[in-house]
Order: C-alpha cells, then sequence, then structure tokens
C-alpha cells in the first residue's frame, strides 16, 4: 500500500480572492438595486395621479430586509383604487404596473453587467 501525499500552496489567498469576489459581487448588486429603486420611485412619481399631490408625495422607497433588495409603494389610503380602479367610476391607472414593466428589465440588465465585472476583476 503507497501513501499518497498531495500539498496545496497558495489556499489561503485563493480563499481570500473568493471572498473579496463575494463582497464585490454583493455589493455591486445592492448599488445597483438601490440606484433602480431611486430610479423608479421617479417614475411612479411622474405617472402617477395628480390631484392633490399627496399619491405622489406618499412614494417611498423602502431598503428591504435583507439589504440586497428595495421597496418602492405608495403609503396613500387610495393608491390601490388609482392603481386597480373601483366599480363606480375610477378608471384603473396602472401607474405602479407600469413603473414596474418599465424600470425592472433595464436594471436586471445591469446587475448582471456589474455582476460580470466584478467576478471578472
Amino acid at each position: 500500500m503507497s501513501n499518497l501525499r498531495i500539498k496545496v500552496e497558495g489556499l489561503d489567498k485563493t480563499l481570500s480572492h473568493f471572498d473579496l469576489v463575494a463582497r464585490n459581487v454583493s455589493e455591486a448588486i445592492e448599488q445597483t438595486a438601490k440606484e433602480g429603486a431611486v430610479e423608479a420611485q421617479a417614475r411612479a412619481r411622474e405617472l402617477a395621479p395628480q390631484k392633490t399631490g399627496r399619491l405622489r408625495k406618499s412614494i417611498k422607497m423602502k431598503r428591504g430586509r435583507y439589504g440586497l433588495t428595495y421597496l418602492v409603494r405608495p403609503r396613500s389610503p387610495v393608491a390601490h383604487l388609482q392603481e386597480y380602479g373601483t366599480k363606480r367610476g375610477v378608471k384603473p391607472k396602472w401607474y405602479m404596473r407600469r413603473t414596474r414593466d418599465k424600470i425592472v428589465p433595464g436594471v436586471q440588465r445591469k446587475i448582471l453587467s456589474k455582476v460580470e465585472r466584478a467576478v471578472r476583476s
């Protein structure tokens, strides 16, 4: 029976490089998500109906529980009525849906490209 020995050199350096890459990737995702949330908030405020301006002012951005996510949503009690409409004559405005459809694909592309750059560097 023979004894097989394997010597690995530079393992600490390799593992620290992977930690650095993981940190860079998470920072890139968080930064891009925040930029996208700011952009979505501005777009939603543009598209929201403006009678008194309260609905537009109520659209806020909030950091998600786990740090990599951001929420953009209206806090007004009439927001859902304006978004979806009512049976009694308020037509749906779909301002949040249109915002999501316009902003999210671009943010996803930006996240992918920044993650790719972070992994390659």
